[in-house]
This record gives C-alpha cells, structure tokens and sequence, in this order.
C-alpha cells in the first residue's frame, strides 16, 4: 500500500499541496462550480497523480459519468485498458467535453479503482483492491428565450416571427440564426437592409393583399451580398431582445396541397458566443402551427396596378382555387351594397367556367376609384353554380392618389370616346343591382357627349356635373 493516499483522490478532492504562488480557489475544483448554459459544450480536465514516494499503484482504472435526471453519458471508462501501472510521483491526464443538451442538475462522478499492496498482521504484504469516488454538481440553464408567431395565410404562404431573449447574466453575440423549413416549404429571409432604390419603390410595386395573401413576392435572393438589419456583430446584452421574420411559402407547385394542410414549419438553429470566446449551440424542437380551415373556395389577389388615380380606372389581377374534390362552375359577380368609394367597371356578372378539384382559374378586374386616399376594394363575389357555395371577398386595399387635373377633352380611360361610358352611369352601364347607380363628378365632354348627354343603348341619359367631392347619388332620369 503506497505511504500516501493516491494523487487522484488529492486532486480531486482539492487538495493543497501546491505552491504559494497559485490560491488554492484557482486550483481546487469546488463541489459545485456555478452554472452553464444549455447548448455549451462542458469541458473538463482530470489528473491523476500516484502521490505515494515509494509505492507504486497498479491496474489503475478511472471512469467519469456525467449523470442528468434522465441519462448517464460515460465520459472517460478505462476499464478495459487500465494502467498496469503508475510509479510514485507519476502523472496520468484526461480531458473530456460534452455537449450539454438538457436543462436542470447534472453531476459530474469521477471513480478511482487501483490496486495497492496491505501489509497484513504478520508483516506480509498482499494486494488489495481500492476504490473512491467525487461528485461535482452543477446547474444547466437556459440561455435564450425564444418565442414565435405564425401568420398563415391562405395561399400556403406562412410568415413566421421569432423573438430571441438573452436570458444569461453575461453579453452574446449572435453568430447564426437560422431556420431550416419543414418538408414542403422553401424559407426567405426578410432580415435584410432593402437598397435604398428598391426600398422607396418597393411598397409601390408590391401588389396588395387581400385576406387570403397575395404571390408578388417571389423566392429570388440578389446575387449581391445584402446587409443584415442587425449588423455583421449582434451583439446582445442580458435582457436585449432580437426579432426576425421569415416567410415560409411551397417550395414548388407539387409542394402547395402539403404545404396548406402541414402543421410543421421547420427548425431554428442558433448559435452565439459569450465574451471570452465560449460558443453554443442550440436547435430547437419542431415548430408547429395550427393549420387554417380552408374555404371551398379561395381568392388569391396576385397583382394590383401600381399607379391608381382617381376617376381613372385600374385593374386587379385575381386567381381563385378550388378547394373542394369536387368539380365547380363557377361565377364572378359585383355587390352594389358592399362596395364603397371603389367601383367595378364594366359587366355586372362574368362566368368563369368549370374549375377542376383543386384546380384553380384566373381573371382580371377593373375598377374605377372615386374619390383619394386608402381604400378597400370589396364587393366582389364568386359562386359555384353546382353546390351553391358563395364567397365574398375583399380583393385588395389600394391608395387613391388624385393624379393630374382632368381637362374637357375627351380620353381613353373610359372617360370621353366611343359613348364615354363608365359603369355605374346609366341604367345599362352594369346592369343588375346596379341598375340605379348614378355617379356625379366630373365628366368631360368629347365624342359621343354632347352638353352632358351620352348616348346609351338608342337612348340618352344625362351626366350631372358637379365640383364637389365624387359621392353616389340616385338622380331620375332626364329624357
């Protein structure tokens, strides 16, 4: 048996023998040592030293296992390689990392089995079996908060918010943030500086959406670096929050039935680093949405023209979906009693055909804006002659600006020319429920108008002129 206890269970037990110039709070390793933080890799140095100044310990065998409230991970075992054996004074080194993947308490368990020689009763030495053992706690905390919100819309588009919190004691940078999507989805980073061109047209040319999304936004990313909003250093100090957005959308068309019905939108993974250089890691679970219920049928408004002036007529580009597994005819109608400063041009009704299962068929509108400022563009309606089924939708919201001023002369916006007809003008203008509309504003004289008067359908119907603001009115009928 060596005179002194073995070096392993001094050093691991924090033992003092060591020179005044290093404190023994520097050296020892405590019972427990604070605190890290999920996503770390935990790392650890462990020496065993034979203290003894004559004997020498054989077949040394140690084992670290870090132990969670749910798993053990061997860490160091050499059980089927020990040491045959260690000379007074010798050293052995170990180093170990693991990468912390569970919150709450571990226990870092060091266990030492040697062999010593025991001098027995009558002077004889014989060999017997030693063994000890060191547990060091310490806690794993979370060092991120992260919180999201979906938005689905309803053209398998989803754009997801995410909300990260420095939780820690200490400051992070973040390195990486990113999301990798569920199966059927493709993901756009919208975290990015716009140059300075695009940004003042963007919102120009970026058609509205209605309440079932819109598709003018498309997955092209700039072959030219782009500056992320945050900077190239992220800094975080604790408590600072970070918010990202992400759109998610059917990576291509086979994807857009799975995409709509998926509940799982991908995974965050992030990685950041403390002040002195220490890096983590974490991927977290699956993130879910509860998926929308489906209409039978669907409008998506896939394009709105950029310039919409007032008393001049735009158009809105529409696809609208069947969602049923049954075949739809369907039709396309205007609401008078739900449409407001925003007026459709031209046929009341329009039949757009038979529409396969899960199909989808598109159309043009155009509209005609009466008076300046943010409008919603609504009463339109689609049905199905076949089951009955009915929707009305909000096609867009648009901004109405009052463009040049209008002269007498006649134009080829609907205002002057061939009849100088506008829906909603005279009793066959649009027909239907909008018999009766009548607009009053400004109408200039050109071909086809004479003092006022238009002809329509053999008759003449007389336009008021007024210079108030444009507004709806029901005046009779001057023959």
């Amino acid at each position: 048996m060596p005179e002194e206890s073995s070096g392993v269970e001094r050093e691991l037990s924090g033992g003092t023998d060591h020179p005044p110039a290093f404190p023994e709070s520097q050296l020892a390793l405590p019972t427990s040592f604070g605190a890290i933080y999920l996503g770390e890799s935990f790392p650890a140095y462990l020496s065993m030293t034979n203290d003894s100044a004559r004997e020498a310990a054989r077949d040394v065998v140690i084992k670290a296992e870090l132990q969670t409230s749910t798993q053990r991970f061997i860490l160091i075992d050499t059980a089927d390689s020990p040491t045959p054996v260690m000379p007074p004074q010798a050293l052995t080194e170990y180093l170990i990392k693991h990468e912390v993947k569970e919150l709450g308490v571990h226990v870092l368990v060091c266990s030492v089995q040697y062999t010593a020689k025991q001098l027995g009763t009558t002077g004889q030495s014989r060999d017997e079996r030693r063994s000890f053992r060191k547990f060091y706690k310490f806690q794993v905390l979370n060092p991120l908060a992260v919180k999201t919100k979906v938005n689905s819309r309803l053209d398998a588009r989803v754009f997801l918010e995410v909300q990260v919190q420095n939780i820690t004691q200490d400051p992070m940078c973040l390195e990486k943030l990113n999301l990798d999507p569920a199966g059927p989805f493709a993901v756009r980073d919208l975290n990015i500086r716009l140059d300075p061109a695009e940004a003042v047209q963007g919102p120009q040319s970026q058609a509205s959406e209605s309440e079932s999304g819109s598709e003018s936004e498309e997955d092209s990313s700039p072959d030219s670096p782009v500056a992320h909003i945050f900077g190239d250093t992220n800094f975080l100090l604790p408590g600072d929050v970070r918010q990202y957005l992400y759109l998610l959308h059917p990576k291509d068309d086979l994807s857009v039935a799975n995409a709509l019905t998926s509940n799982a939108l991908g995974k965050l993974d992030i990685v950041w680093r403390f002040s002195f250089g220490e890096t983590g890691r974490l991927q977290t679970s699956q993130l879910t949405r509860r998926v929308p219920v489906a209409d039978a049928i669907q409008v998506i408004t896939r394009r709105v023209q950029d310039d919409v002036q007032v008393e001049r007529p735009f158009t809105i580009d529409l696809r609208i979906f069947n969602r049923t597994d049954a075949p739809m005819k369907l039709q396309l109608s205007a609401v008078k009693a739900k449409m407001g400063a925003v007026l459709m041009r031209g046929q009341a009704s329009r039949a757009l055909g038979e529409v396969r299962p899960q199909g989808d068929v598109e159309c043009t509108l155009e509209f005609l804006p009466l008076a300046p400022g943010l409008h919603t563009v609504s009463g339109v309606r689609v049905s199905d002659y076949i089951s009955g089924e009915s929707r009305d939708i909000e096609v867009a919201e648009v901004f109405v600006t009052m463009g040049p001023t209008l002269t007498g002369e006649g134009d080829e916006d609907g205002w002057g020319g061939e009849g100088g007809m506008m829906m909603g003008q005279s009793r066959s203008g649009l027909g239907g429920e909008l018999d009766d509309t009548r607009l009053m504003g400004h109408m200039p004289s050109g071909s086809g108008d004479h003092h006022g008067w238009s002809q329509v359908g053999g008759g003449f119907t007389k336009r008021r002129l007024t210079l108030t603001r444009p507004t709806l009115s029901d005046p009779e009928d001057e023959v």
